[in-house]
């Protein structure tokens, strides 16, 4: 087919039909008619195994069908490939006109489709033309099982409508998200997905493109055809993706990514003997093995099919990796997906994510060689993005279910001397989190036979279910520590023996827990249908919140970024949510650190792609994200230095708060690195007029005492009764705070206003420290700003007036005078004072201008601002200027890439009070019109 030929509209290389449009309009869509239908016509057609009824087609007459067109589209002649088509479309015609109700008549119109269209890129005929619009039109009648097919007749067909009706760019637009919505959930989606991206592309509709990729990166993150065709299209350096695949070990063993090695760090490397350097590439992994010793795993691929999977090869080298066999090898969809060189190496992070870089072949940084005075340097290797252990094991006592067995200090049967045996092997965290893994799996072990035992011994007991909930998830615990997939077996099993015995409301989570998950691992399940499904057979809308925490977590586990945001947000809305058994999960689901984390490979190269790098400061600072849910009031108990107790809220009420939760190593070095830091962080709260408490972990009183009498320690010392082991570590989530001082902000009501656990970040150039020594500063700046907001809110507008005029910030820069600015308009809005609303809505949009140093800011915030200013003039009858006002809103629709360098640097993003004052606007209007 030759450039600006179309195959449906001949020779010509206008579409039918009068000229609406320019000419250069014309061409355009007309070029993109050609684009789409050279596409679609030169794609490969699924062949689809149909149904299995009464009088179907004989399966021989389908079969030769598909060999004689196989063997006719690799035909070199293109009369020879003619022929072949054309004898194939007219034995189709034949059988189907014998049997035009067979029910797998459409693998018969699977193979004519597919010839018809090899024919009509070889032959652009009115007959070739007539005939594949008649095949189109059948196939949009075949089921889901011929979805492929069917969204390949829709395009075509659409297609031919749209050129027909010379639709314009946005009839298009609107065409292509119908058609994407209609192939959602359908086996075609990933194509729909693919062919969508690059029309959009030619339609220059980069937003529809960018939805386009966020559905694939989430729907079809591990899928291998979706990653080929993302690495081809995209124009980055890396991308994101799940190292997905059943695969054997040399060994005989099964393992299947990610599921078997959820919560695991593993090195994924493709390789060949043949390739130039692959010595060097085994050494250089090799010596980041002896580096990290136990840090990671390493799966090895060869690509070349040698007996051995290169095990030999590797076992000469003294390289430790588990030989997986390729089979095809460099025709393997893993290596077509994944490698895109002979010998590349990628890191597989605890929830099964990759960065595959497009020419960086070891995803890491190299040695220095010396220069000058500086001597030579290793440089951090893979040290550099490895997570730490503490932070793994946080995501594996999740992914295994832990939380569902979790002690509550109930007392229960059958009898209570087992099953306390029994739950004495599932150690609650935080202190879970800091065992080896060989502590943890000898554990699990012990679980799993005293469970065993209550079971066989307690044959009939009415509440045996609670020994069997515990051994499932030991099972669970077993798979994914040794890897060994008889424990899944054995758990599934088990969780269907406590399903027979039909248990009571809510004591089911467990085992359909661990069925879902041996379900994703299987495959060939939407995800998003298996986790509704759960829900639903859990109780629905009357499901208990550990359900709730199970789906959520399962959701995470599935990479299902929607529905995990859904249903993290209805666990964390539910008073359940405060049901200490799921204290771990709600406090993990409220990590900022996770939630900047998940659905997101470690950083390679330089680090966080640009949508992550500047918005490290702001996840830490939590302004883009506020404490999430209903306000928590935190309530507990400290004891002073005195003996006396320390009460929050009854004692602070009142004035806003600053805490710090530390624990202090015994060794001198690291503690008092850890107390600079506390004074560090003090400094923030004092510095702005803030109470500060800092709450030492500690076995003993004398232990805190022994630090405050040797150490300077800024702010009001305290002590937490049993430290870690206190419930309220657990309830907060306090996390590593050995490391980095945990840090909270109250209101004056008590409530959580902000906090931050001490997890830390890889291949960030500063210590978390600082970060959060700015937060601290930025939300007690924010806190106080809240507070004229939520009177505006509620209606009275004299006194936010007051409120916001008396605000005086700490800060040299008043990050959110804009937005007080235009909550004075609302305020004066409320009250009828249209000529002070405008003059302040004219005063933000000045302001925010300034912040960003353009007069031709396109941001949401600016969209509201002219919105407000709009209806301001509406009501000074000055409708013209009003018009300009919405004109230019509607113009201005596109969010800011990033903050000018100076506020992400503070970790301050505009933006924060924008939803907020969009409602109060809202609520105003509606009030106005009312009235």
């Amino acid at each position: 087919m030759t450039r600006g030929t179309c195959p449906i509209w001949g020779k010509s290389s206008k579409a039918p039909g009068s000229c609406r449009r320019p000419p250069d309009a014309i061409d355009k869509l007309t070029l993109l008619s050609v684009c789409v239908l050279a596409f679609l016509l030169l794609s490969a057609c699924p062949v689809v195994g149909g149904q299995t009824a009464s009088q179907p087609i004989p399966e021989t007459d389908i079969t030769g069908l598909r060999a004689e067109l196989d063997q006719g589209m690799k035909a070199t002649s293109s009369v020879e490939a003619r022929r072949a088509c054309k004898s194939v479309i007219r034995t189709a015609e034949a059988l189907l006109k014998t049997s035009p109700n067979a029910p797998n008549r459409f693998d018969i119109m699977a193979v004519q489709f597919q010839g018809l269209k090899r024919l009509l890129s070889l032959e652009a005929t009115a007959e070739n033309r007539a005939a594949i619009f008649e095949t189109c039109e059948k196939l949009r009648q075949a089921p889901d099982a011929y979805a492929e097919i069917r969204f390949e007749a829709d395009m075509l067909l659409s297609e031919k409508t749209l050129a027909e009706a010379e639709a314009t760019v946005a009839e298009r637009i609107m065409a292509l998200r119908d058609m994407l919505a209609t192939y959602r959930g359908t086996p075609a989606e990933w194509k729909s997905l693919m062919i969508g991206s690059l029309i959009a592309v030619k339609l220059l509709d980069f937003d529809l493109e960018e939805e386009i990729r966020k559905t694939m990166t989430e729907r079809f993150a591990g899928d291998h055809k979706v990653i080929e065709f993302r690495r081809k299209q995209s124009n980055v350096s890396s991308i994101e993706a799940v190292f997905s695949g059943t695969y054997q070990t040399v060994d005989g063993a099964s393992v299947v990514f990610p599921y078997d090695r959820m919560g695991h760090q593993y090195l994924v490397m493709f390789w060949s003997k043949d390739a130039d350097g692959f010595e060097a590439f085994l050494e250089n992994v090799k010596t980041q093995q002896e580096r990290f010793p136990g840090r990671f795993e390493i799966f090895s691929f060869n690509v070349d099919e040698l007996p051995d999977a290169g095990a030999g090869i590797l076992r000469d080298l003294g390289l430790a990796a588990v030989p997986v066999i390729l089979p095809a090898g460099r025709q393997n969809s893993a290596c077509q997906a994944y490698a895109g060189a002979d010998c590349a190496a990628m890191l597989v992070n605890g929830q099964g994510q990759t960065l595959i870089q497009r020419d960086d072949p070891i995803p890491w940084p190299g040695p220095t060689p010396a220069r000058g005075t500086t001597p030579a340097s290793d440089g951090p290797g893979i040290g550099l993005y490895l997570d730490d252990e503490r932070y793994l094991a946080q995501l594996r006592y999740l992914f295994i279910g832990d939380f569902l067995v979790a002690d509550t200090g109930q007392t229960v049967q059958p009898p209570d001397e087992k099953l306390a045996g029994i739950q004495a092997c599932f150690t609650p965290p935080p202190r879970r989190y800091r065992l080896a893994r060989e502590e943890s799996l000898a554990n699990y072990r012990e679980a799993e036979t005293l469970s065993s035992a209550a079971i066989d011994a307690q044959a009939g007991a009415p509440d045996l279910w609670l020994a069997r909930n515990r051994r499932i998830v030991a099972l669970l615990g077993l798979w994914n520590l040794s890897g060994e997939g008889k424990h899944l077996e054995a758990a599934v099993t088990e969780a269907k023996t406590v399903l027979a015995s039909k248990p009571p409301p809510g004591a089911d989570v467990a085992a359909r827990f661990c069925l879902a998950t041996a379900a994703l691992r299987e495959g060939d399940v939407d995800p998003e249908k298996l986790l509704a499904r759960f829900l639903e057979d859990s109780g629905g809308g009357s499901a208990p919140p550990t359900a709730l925490a199970a789906v959520a977590i399962l959701a995470l586990e599935a990479g299902a970024r929607t529905p995990y945001e859904s249903y993290r947000g209805r666990l964390l809305d539910l008073d359940g949510a405060g049901s200490p058994a799921l204290w771990p999960v709600a406090a993990f689901l409220r990590d900022k650190h996770h939630q900047y984390r998940n659905f997101h490979a470690t950083p390679g190269g330089l680090g966080y792609g640009r949508p992550q790098k500047y918005a490290f400061r702001h996840m830490v600072s939590g302004l883009a994200e506020p404490e999430y849910g209903k306000r928590r009031l935190l309530t507990a108990e400290f004891v002073k230095l005195d003996g006396g107790t320390l009460r929050i809220p009854d004692d602070t009420k009142g004035h806003m708060l600053g805490i710090l939760f530390v624990e202090p190593p015994e060794e001198k070095t690291l503690r008092d690195a850890l107390l600079n830091q506390v004074n560090g962080f003090v400094q923030q709260y004092t510095d702005q007029g803030v109470t500060e408490v800092v709450v030492f972990l500690a076995d003993t009183m004398d232990t805190v005492k022994s630090i405050v009498g040797n150490d300077t320690v800024d702010g009001q010392p305290v002590w937490l009764p049993d430290g870690l082991d206190n419930p309220l570590a657990r309830r907060l989530g306090i996390l590593s705070a050995d490391q980095v001082p945990n840090a909270f902000l109250l209101r004056p009501d008590g409530t959580i206003a902000w906090s931050v656990s001490g997890l830390t970040y890889k291949a960030f150039s500063s210590h978390p420290g600082y970060a959060i020594g700015a937060a601290i500063g930025n939300n007690i700046e924010k806190v106080r700003s809240d507070a004229a907001f939520e009177t505006l809110e509620k209606g009275d507008f004299s006194l936010a007036i007051k409120e916001f005029e008396a605000y005086q910030p700490s800060h040299s820069r008043d990050y959110w005078a804009a937005d007080r600015m235009q909550g004075l308009a609302l305020a004066h809005m409320g009250l009828g004072d249209w000529q002070a609303a405008l003059t302040q809505i004219d005063a933000a949009i000045q302001q925010r201008e300034m912040d960003f140093n353009s007069s031709m800011c396109k941001c949401h915030g600016i969209v509201e601002m002219l919105l407000t200013k709009a209806t301001i003039l509406e009501k000074m009858d000055r409708q013209r200027e009003a018009g300009i006002a919405r004109n230019r809103a509607e113009k201005e629709t596109i969010p800011h890439a990033k903050l000018p360098p100076g506020l992400a640097r503070q970790g301050v993003p505009l933006g924060v009070y924008y939803d907020w004052l969009k409602q109060i606007r809202l609520g105003l209007e509606k009030n106005i019109e009312g009235k």
